[in-house]
């Protein structure tokens, strides 16, 4: 089961900020000063007949990432970067009977409050998103791949809002979750 770890202290941490200009509301990127970065995952991958012979062909994965940041000129708490995930998770599995190989796994993400700057705030919805894969060896050369990604057709949301002496401003954004459905035919070439 590997576990890896890691810190980073960057100094030009990117941010993005939000100011009226001539009475509009702009967004733009700007240098955020010295952020701290850290991470810690575990992940681990094993036969299912490992650990319980007589059992279903089922090779199993499963992972989880911690993530962490603070960024030094915004006031805390949550002065983390907006992009970054704080935790995710995945656990699924692939079972293969012959030429053909199925999977399914789940993928969480969370989300949560951010402060990104003393007066500006942004919420972002966590998401969780079902995949399956199948995978169909038709010969040596060519095998055909058909995948289903986001199967709850999950919306993203987010929340943005800005309280300061130019007074309140708040924006919700939501993108409709679609289904997507993907056909692959796969060919090696051999020169």
């Amino acid at each position: 089961m590997p576990v890896s770890a890691a810190a980073h202290r960057s100094e030009d941490c990117t941010v993005q900020a939000l100011n009226q200009t001539g009475g509009r509301w702009v967004l733009r990127p700007e240098n955020g000063g010295q952020c701290d970065v850290r991470t810690l995952e575990v992940e681990t991958r094993f036969p299912l007949q490992s650990v319980a012979p007589g059992a279903p062909p089922l090779d199993l994965r499963l992972s989880v990432s911690r993530n962490w940041s603070q960024v030094d000129q915004v006031p805390g708490p949550d002065n983390r970067l907006a992009e970054q995930v704080p935790l995710s998770a995945t656990a699924g599995g692939d079972y293969t009977v012959g030429a053909l190989t199925t999977g399914a796994w789940f993928v969480y993400s969370s989300g949560g409050h951010i402060r990104l700057a003393q007066d500006q705030y942004t919420f972002a919805s966590a998401r969780r998103d079902p995949e399956m894969v199948g995978l169909c060896k038709l010969d040596s050369t060519q095998q055909l791949r058909v995948s289903i990604a986001n199967a709850l057709r999950h919306d993203g949301i987010s929340d943005r809002s800005y309280a300061g002496a130019a007074g309140s401003q708040g924006m919700r954004s939501t993108q409709a979750g679609k289904t997507w459905v993907r056909a692959l035919l796969e060919a090696l070439f051999q020169g």
